[in-house]
């Protein structure tokens, strides 16, 4: 295997020495001309904060996906739990709030041979080192390994808990209007005649009560196509919960007080399986926007959330329809053991 602590830059400067841990194959940090050209950062409250560091490695370690998956991470379906299972991108060596996010720039240096590519019948140049630069960035989300989000969360129901891994939450104000009818209100005040008498003239038309109800958006973060999607691509467990509130409390929200609006679906490109030659919408990865209505009205009984109606006590009750007495205005379903469960 070449050294590469006698790798030499452009400047004739001694690249580093062997570097130990961090990553599984041999490296070096590139130092460019000894004033550390290859490590840079900006952060900021406003522009974000990230961060670029440069290394050397081995030119096969890095085409046999070793360098870019362990850089990266990998998100895949484990064929023998069935559960997602993820692999952390790294972090800085420096900062470590800042994780890999994409390799912008990988070079070829030192020139060997020709020989023939991964493609069949290409011939190409073999090298002895690849010069890449990784952009470090700080997620919007929290990171755990599978060890770690087992051990803290457990498996209920041989489960895996990834709503607590991997998922953007933002909260966005929104409301409506309902329209109540003219005789649910009376006038409060007037002495009659031509003016309502109070306590007992009913106002003559309906009225619109407005209610807050915040849209709460969960972004479900590179969700692996062969675990969302079934054998038809399409992600059956997202769309049996459209339409249906939260069975039990869900990240803090009370049992009934989500609504699952229709998901969107983003697709990513995987940069291990374009090493690796994956393809099809099932090598992809998603990002899953999953947009949820968010209503919690003054309860009158236990019942909380979308299946309840105003009474003019001021509270707000549980309905269900007259005919059979037992179907509520929406379904519910558990979203901790099917909107996060693999197909």
């Amino acid at each position: 295997m070449p050294n590469l602590i006698n790798e030499i830059d452009d400047a004739g400067i001694v690249a580093g020495h062997l570097n130990n841990g961090w990553l599984g194959v041999p490296w070096v940090e590139y130092v460019g001309k000894g004033t550390g050209d290859g490590n840079e950062n900006a952060l900021s409250y406003d522009g974000g904060n990230q961060a670029v560091y440069t290394i050397t490695c081995n030119w096969s370690d890095y085409y046999n996906f070793n360098v870019p998956q362990q850089l990266l991470g990998s998100y895949v379906k484990d064929p023998v739990t069935g559960f997602l299972s993820r692999t952390l991108p790294l972090q800085h060596p420096v900062l470590p709030g800042l994780f890999a996010s994409r390799i912008i720039s990988a070079k070829a240096r030192k020139f060997i041979t020709k020989g023939a590519g991964l493609v069949f019948g290409s011939n190409v140049g073999i090298y002895q080192f690849m010069r890449v630069s990784i952009l470090f960035t700080q997620p919007k989300y929290v990171l755990l390994s599978d060890t770690d989000l087992d051990r803290i969360y457990g498996t209920p129901g041989g489960l895996r808990q990834e709503f607590q891994r991997y998922v953007e939450l933002n909260v966005e104000p929104a409301g409506e209007f309902i329209t109540r009818n003219n005789g649910d209100w009376v006038f409060s005040e007037g002495g009659g005649g031509t003016a309502p008498t109070a306590g007992t003239t009913v106002f003559p038309a309906p009225l619109g009560m407005p209610l807050l109800k915040p849209d709460v958006v969960l972004t479900w973060k590179f969700v692996p196509g062969k675990g969302l999607l079934d054998s038809n691509n399409i992600p059956t467990n997202l769309f049996k919960c459209v339409w249906k509130v939260n069975a039990n409390a869900f990240l803090g929200y009370p049992a009934g007080t989500l609504l699952l609006y229709p998901p969107r679906i983003r697709p990513i490109e995987d940069p291990v399986f374009a090493i690796a030659g994956g393809n099809g919408p099932q090598a992809l990865v998603y990002d899953v926007s999953l947009p949820f209505k968010y209503f919690d009205p003054p309860f009158g009984v236990a019942v909380r959330g979308h299946n309840l109606a105003p009474w003019s006590d001021g509270l707000w009750y549980e309905v269900y329809d007259s005919k059979t007495m037992t179907k509520r205005i929406f379904q519910s379903i558990a979203y901790e053991s099917n909107l996060f469960k693999m197909n």
